[in-house]
């Protein structure tokens, strides 16, 4: 969520204070403000042509959403809807990613996230691991080499609740 405003404006300064409290109330979302005096190509790429203006950035849609002029009120009441959506988007992602997981660590005895594969790790933490299994030929064995899938990767830090692979 991108804020433009003027600091020559009362309207932009008080809906500057306000954006400035919001990121520890709404961790789902990412604030923050431009002078419209000194970005003037980001205020020609919208058309604004009032301030304070809004511009919402989705990861999920093509183009941003430009609310102009807007009042304290507005961005309050957008700022509880996007946080709203994004908090359930994460949520039905996470249940999604978790089902994913569970059901990869499911599939095989010995389930493991690595980096690499058992013939060519790509990290010393995954080569020492491959390495310690190696005298067992590993047997009842199952990998998902984590640097090619993203998603998995990112989810199973929350997963886990670890920061680490393997």
């Amino acid at each position: 969520m991108i804020l433009l405003s003027a600091d020559w404006d009362e309207q932009s300064k008080h809906v500057k204070s306000m954006i400035s409290e919001m990121p520890a109330t709404f961790p789902a979302l990412k604030f923050c403000w431009v002078d419209c005096d000194k970005s003037e190509d980001l205020v020609d790429h919208f058309s604004v042509d009032s301030v304070p203006s809004l511009i919402l950035v989705h990861p999920h849609k093509m183009s941003p959403t430009v609310l102009q002029g807007v009042t304290p009120e507005q961005v309050t009441s957008t700022i509880h809807e996007q946080n709203e959506f994004y908090t359930k988007l994460f949520e039905q992602e996470k249940q999604h990613a978790f089902r994913d997981i569970e059901d990869l660590v499911k599939s095989s005895p010995c389930f493991m996230f690595i980096k690499g594969t058992l013939d060519t790790p790509k990290c010393k933490f995954t080569r020492r691991l491959v390495e310690s299994l190696k005298p067992f030929e590993y047997r009842n064995i199952k990998t998902l080499n984590i640097l090619e899938d993203e998603r998995i990767r990112q989810w199973l830090k929350f997963y886990s609740q670890w920061p680490t692979f393997p």
